[in-house]
């Protein structure tokens, strides 16, 4: 049986923290594509089946909380994307906003690349126990 890499999305407005978490990556057993952009963003979920999504929620420092609306896109294209926001600004607004539209948790920058390795590795344990067993 082929190994099924699980595939995540990385979506932040800082190239060197994608650069970082990509080539830090690259040691484990998951693919990571990275955007930072909204428009990017949409169009890699609109070709690509990610299996996490997690995203900046402010990308342009103006507090327009695109990362919202990049999950909630995420959502209809794949509506079994697990979905994580991580921001500076996680009150309890945006923690309600974000289980409204079915994120699975909020995330306090700065998160460390163990924390991201632990929501990767949470969810491919969750892809394994999902898989139908053949008799």
């Amino acid at each position: 049986m082929e190994k099924v890499m699980t595939k995540v999305l990385l979506v932040d407005d800082n190239d060197a923290l994608l650069f970082a978490f990509k080539k830090l990556s690259q040691a484990y057993d998951f693919s990571v594509e990275t955007a930072d952009t909204f428009e990017l963003a949409v169009n890699l979920l609109s070709k690509e089946r990610y299996d996490v999504l997690i995203t900046d929620l402010n990308l342009t420092g103006l507090a327009r909380q695109e990362g919202y609306e990049i999950a909630k896109t995420a959502r209809r294209f794949n509506p079994d994307i697990r979905t994580y926001i991580w921001t500076a600004y996680d009150g309890e607004k945006e923690r309600e906003e974000a289980a409204r539209i079915g994120v699975k948790k909020v995330l306090s920058k700065p998160v460390t690349f163990r924390t991201l390795l632990s929501i990767i590795d949470e969810n491919t344990a969750l892809e394994r126990n999902s898989v139908p067993c053949s008799r």
